[in-house]
């Protein structure tokens, strides 16, 4: 995995995140240090926030992430305070790197 300067990194973590009805934050995060997180939507588009609030289904509810899509989350705090939610009624699975 390469970061934006084109340096890899090395992975540290891996998890498969469900993500349905309830805002959910992140499970496994290997350590408080850890910095770095890429996410894959897969099945369904969420919603996400990182300022350590709920993420609501819906318009206004969070920033839309769309199913397919690969988003880079940057900084301890933010990955600590991430939350996600199904955006509709179809339940979604989050690739989660941890690097």
């Amino acid at each position: 995995m390469a970061n934006n300067s084109g340096q890899a990194q090395s992975q540290v973590g891996y998890e498969d995140l469900d993500v349905s009805s309830t805002s959910k934050s992140f499970q496994s995060i290997p350590d408080h240090s850890t910095s770095f997180v890429r996410v894959h939507i897969q099945d369904a588009d969420v919603r996400y926030r990182y300022d350590g609030e709920a993420a609501v289904a819906g318009n206004g509810g969070g920033q839309l992430l769309l199913a397919g899509s690969y988003h880079n989350i940057k900084g301890a705090e933010k990955i600590r305070k991430s939350r996600f939610i199904r955006n509709a009624s179809t339940d979604a699975v989050i690739d989660c790197l941890y690097a």
